[in-house]
Order: structure tokens, then sequence, then C-alpha cells
């Protein structure tokens, strides 16, 4: 994880895989990121900064039960949001880290 998360959004990569394996639920169909693009670029951050924002499109995408292959029922939420990262360097010259995210729900794209 910590080769391409970070802080916050570490955390909440490490909840949802918990979550999920915990419910025993896996996810079928396409990745569903369409192109992403830089927003802004913040460098004088320290460490270096720059957000991104990306269209996630899930109506492709089905949770099922891993055991059995039945449709696991998730909330209803629209299939199509913008989710917003921020990704940081926090070494010179090293690799970028995806310090936080949120899923914007109510912005479709």
């Amino acid at each position: 994880m910590a080769k391409v998360a970070t802080g916050r959004a570490a955390a909440l990569l490490r909840g949802v895989v918990t979550q999920v394996d915990n419910d025993g639920v896996v996810v079928r169909g396409p990745q569903g990121v369409k192109a992403p693009k830089v927003v802004m670029t913040v460098l004088t951050g320290t460490p270096p900064s720059v957000t991104v924002e990306d269209c996630i499109d899930t109506s492709q995408r089905v949770p099922v039960y891993r055991d059995t292959g039945k449709p696991f029922s998730a909330p209803t939420q629209s299939p199509r949001y913008v989710k917003t990262f921020i990704a940081q360097q926090p070494s010179a010259g090293g690799s970028w880290v995806i310090a936080d995210m949120r899923s914007e729900r109510d912005r479709t794209c």
C-alpha cells in the first residue's frame, strides 16, 4: 500500500479492502476509469502535490459474493461520479503517491 497511497488515502483504501473481504464480495466488470485530467497543480507546498480529478463510471461493474457469484445488494448510487485525488511526492525525485481522495457522488461527469 505504501507504494501507491499514504495518509488518509491509505486508511480509506485499507478500510474498503477490509470491508469487502469481510463481506466476501468481489467486483466484476471493467475498471470504469475514464481519462483523468489534472485540474490544478500546486508545486509550492512541502511535499509537492497535485490535484487530479477523474470521472468514474461503475455502470458495468457488478458486486457479487466471492463464493456463490450471487449479486451483492449495495446501496443505490449514481454510477457516474467525479473522484478527486491529491497526489504527493514525499521525497525529491521519489514516486508520487495518493495522499487523499474523495468521491463526489453529487457531481456527475
